[in-house]
């Protein structure tokens, strides 16, 4: 359902087919990131449904489950991860699938940039990294100063109304960013960086929809995370 924020005819569209469903007493199972209390972009009448129905939240995936994912995420990405890998991986990063396949991409980068294989004990360094974000209390601070200091800006022109394309792909990066490892709120990120919710929206959505597709910027990506993580 978070797809669907900032998206106000397609929400219309799904409001209408939501009511259409309910009057034929017809089950309807959603599924989102979050739960409707912290989504933002939606319109109140849709977010009304949403809470009409029970919300539940899904566990952690177990490990056995984990192992499964990574093992199909290799066949898919045609990576030849050995057992030990998976193994390792599976054990240590718990958090959430998402979490998984983003340390596959950040393992995938570093191999790339190396021009080496993806061996354990690269997979050793990908994992503490992750790890050593995940547990640090990251704020938005941190995050505008890693990404300004990767991309050789002073963090005032964050705040300028300047299009300057490394600029504003710094900017787009804080966004996305700051929702990744800060958690913010789409709406809070906005605030801090004088741009709208839609703005927002878009910034995390184009690259969200990039990072699979451009090396480069799987590899700006981590090298900021790892910015952080020095800090």
């Amino acid at each position: 359902m978070q797809d669907l924020a900032g998206k106000p005819e397609t929400q219309n569209t799904f409001f209408h087919i939501f009511n259409q469903l309910h009057q034929n007493n017809r089950q309807i199972i959603m599924s989102s990131d979050c739960p409707p209390s912290e989504m933002d972009g939606f319109e109140e009448r849709l977010l009304s449904r949403m809470k009409w129905g029970a919300a539940v939240a899904l566990d952690k995936p177990d490990t056995e489950l984990r192992r499964h994912v990574l093992r199909r995420k290799a066949q898919q990405d045609g990576l030849d991860l050995s057992e030990e890998i998976i193994d390792y991986v599976a054990e240590n990063v718990t958090d959430s699938i998402r979490e998984l396949e983003g340390v596959v991409a950040s393992m995938v980068a570093h191999a790339t940039a190396l021009n080496c294989d993806i061996t354990i004990d690269l997979a050793r360094r990908v994992v503490a990294n992750a790890i050593r974000i995940r547990r640090r209390q990251v704020n938005f601070e941190m995050v505008t100063q890693a990404v300004c200091t990767y991309f050789k800006i002073n963090v005032d022109a964050l705040f300028t109304k300047s299009r300057k394309r490394e600029i504003s792909d710094a900017r787009q990066m804080v966004m996305y960013m700051s929702k990744k490892l800060v958690g913010l709120s789409l709406k809070n990120i906005g605030t801090k960086l004088g741009r709208t919710h839609a703005t927002v929206i878009y910034a995390c959505r184009n690259i969200e929809e990039r990072l699979p597709l451009e090396r480069d910027l799987r590899q700006s990506v981590d090298a900021i995370s790892q910015l952080i993580a020095n800090n």
